[in-house]
């Protein structure tokens, strides 16, 4: 099956976890932001689990494609294209 390439950044506290701050995968055609983070886990375990609780992202995590939230997409069922861009982060709440 044909693969595209995405590339995934890890921001702020995920950066730690990670070790690095950009990492790029090569994912199946038509595969989703779901199965990018389970393609991940393979690489960046920590990062994954620190992101992803069951089938959703953990309250404070935030994850989007080419600069817009996944609340925004289709969540975890966003699908990704050749050359996208998936920055995983903490969200910022500001008192």
């Amino acid at each position: 099956m044909p693969c595209v390439r995405v590339r995934v950044k890890f921001l702020a506290t995920l950066f730690q976890a990670a070790g690095a701050l950009v990492v790029d995968l090569d994912v199946e055609d038509g595969a989703t932001v779901g199965d990018l983070l389970e393609d991940l886990r393979r690489v960046k375990p920590r990062v994954v689990d620190l992101v992803v609780n069951g089938d959703s992202v953990r309250m404070g995590l935030v994850v989007v494609v080419n600069g817009r939230s996944i609340d925004f997409l289709e969540g975890l069922r966003t699908v990704l294209r050749e050359g996208d861009e998936v920055a995983l982060f903490p969200s910022l709440v500001l008192a």
